[in-house]
């Protein structure tokens, strides 16, 4: 069974991913980015996206959509894996 999922925008180099967390009372930009690191291996962060556009990596959200984000990311791996 597939869960939802928030549709997602893709950064050319396949290293950012953004999509919005929407509840009834707020929306929230997140985002997913994978930096590379040594050997082939990738650090994957995730937090929201502020006004000055840097990431909150601390920041609790509580928008009372966890799956959905967390579906969210779990996309953004699969379609990182296979590019």
């Amino acid at each position: 069974m597939q869960k939802p999922y928030y549709h997602f925008e893709t950064s050319p180099d396949s290293l950012i991913y953004e999509f919005d967390s929407v509840s009834e009372h707020k929306t929230i930009h997140k985002v997913v980015i994978y930096e590379p690191l040594e050997d082939d291996m990738y650090h994957l962060g995730f937090g929201d996206l502020t006004a000055e556009g840097k990431v909150d990596y601390k920041i609790v959200s509580a928008n009372q959509d966890m799956d959905k984000v967390l579906m969210t990311v779990v996309q953004t791996m699969l379609l990182f894996l296979l590019v």
